[in-house]
């Protein structure tokens, strides 16, 4: 029995305009880690030219770039999970927290996360 090579898809190296306005799309952008025990570094495939240029300010280059996508190898010491941290607010500043909130139509659910989340 005779193995066959995986097939790897072409890489298009310019993109239409419908694919590029797909690509921008905030619900179309991901972040993608992948790694693994045996390595040492990461690989970070992204779509968000922030963590782009966060990740150029540290001296990393893309060891890929199609368009708009970037793909870089980091340290894997770098990838961490955090829990938000919570802030313990005066009773001044949470006033002022939900009169920003307020101001701003965020919902009262949502407001728990927010409040949570930021540093």
């Amino acid at each position: 029995m005779r193995t066959l090579p995986a097939l790897e898809p072409p890489v298009k190296e310019t993109l239409s305009e419908a694919e590029q306005r797909k690509l921008d799309r905030l619900t179309e952008r991901e972040t993608v880690i992948q790694y693994d025990d045996a390595g040492s570094l990461a690989r970070v495939f992204t779509c968000h030219p922030t963590l782009v240029r966060q990740l150029q300010r540290r001296g990393l280059m893309p060891i890929r770039q199609n368009g708009r996508t970037w793909s870089f190898e980091v340290p894997k010491s770098w990838v961490t999970i955090r829990p938000p941290r919570k802030l313990a607010l005066t009773p001044e500043k949470r006033q002022e927290r939900a009169a920003l909130m307020k101001l701003h139509g965020v919902s009262p659910r949502s407001r728990k996360e927010l409040v949570s989340v930021e540093r």
